[in-house]
């Protein structure tokens, strides 16, 4: 005779409850944005998150200013400044607008 199982009760998995992304989940996100401008992505080099500038503005995008270092198409190594707005939907997708400053 086989031994009788008792069946293994469903529990409905928990839905991970939606978290406001932060300034620092902004910083993150632009970078990938201002990367897909440069020349030589694989060179840059980002200021650190405390040197960066934001402003949160009433409809809760976040504009980030700061500088990226990198090589340009000469292989000449550049500090260039951005600004990026970052404004997320309700799931917490981002909608990103960056503008790199050219360098005078």
């Amino acid at each position: 005779m086989l031994p009788t199982q008792s069946p293994t009760p469903y529990h409905k998995p928990t839905p991970t409850p939606y978290t406001k992304p932060t300034l620092y989940d902004a910083y993150e996100d632009m970078q990938q944005d201002i990367l897909d401008q440069l020349k030589a992505p694989s060179t840059a080099t980002f200021c650190k998150y405390s040197d960066c500038d934001f402003t949160i503005y009433d409809d809760g995008t976040i504009a980030i200013e700061g500088w990226v270092d990198a090589q340009n198409s000469y292989g000449a190594m550049l500090r260039t400044h951005f600004r990026s707005n970052v404004a997320y939907d309700d799931q917490g997708n981002a909608e990103i607008y960056s503008i790199i400053f050219p360098v005078n």
